[in-house]
C-alpha cells in the first residue's frame, strides 16, 4: 500500500529500424508520475498523482516561448486525466448518506418535527468536509 512510480525515458532502441535523417533535431524527455494511495472516503479509494516531466528540445528556444507551451501542455494532459477518474459524485453520495445517519440518530425518539428540532441553534455543531457549496450544521441530541 505504498506509491507506485511510473518513469518514461527516451530510448535509442528504434534507431537502427528508424533512422535519424540528416539535420534532424532529436528532442529528449524523462517523465516521471508518482502515485501515492490517500485516506479512503468509505469504500472510495484516493490517490494523489505527482506528475514531472523534463523535455529538452536541443536548440536555442527562447524562454518566453517556452513559458507560453508549457502551461498549454499542462492545461490539455491533467484536466484529461481529471475528468477519466473523477470520482466526485460517489463521495459526494457518500457523505450525504453519513448525513442521513446521523440525522436518523437525531430524530430517534423525539416528539418534534424535525425542521422544529433546529429552530433551537443553541449548541451547534458545524458539519466539516460536508458539500462545497453549502454550510451543514447540526446538533445531537441534548449537547
Amino acid at each position: 500500500e505504498g506509491k507506485a512510480m511510473i518513469s518514461y525515458s527516451d530510448t535509442n532502441d528504434l534507431d537502427e529500424e528508424y533512422p535519424k535523417k540528416p539535420g534532424s533535431i532529436i528532442a529528449s524527455a524523462h517523465t516521471v508520475w508518482v502515485f501515492e494511495p490517500l485516506k479512503s472516503i468509505g469504500e472510495i479509494q484516493q490517490t494523489a498523482v505527482t506528475f514531472t516531466t523534463r523535455i529538452d528540445f536541443k536548440g536555442s528556444i527562447p524562454t518566453t516561448v517556452m513559458n507560453f507551451i508549457a502551461p498549454r501542455f499542462l492545461s490539455t494532459q491533467v484536466p484529461d486525466l481529471r475528468k477519466r477518474l473523477d470520482k466526485s459524485k460517489e463521495i459526494d453520495a457518500h457523505k450525504r448518506l453519513q448525513i442521513v445517519e446521523k440525522m436518523k440518530f437525531f430524530c430517534e425518539g423525539s416528539t418534534k418535527a424535525f425542521d422544529e428540532e433546529f429552530k433551537d441553534i443553541i449548541g451547534k455543531e458545524k458539519v466539516e468536509d460536508s458539500f462545497p457549496m453549502s454550510d451543514i450544521w447540526m446538533k445531537l441530541g441534548d449537547r
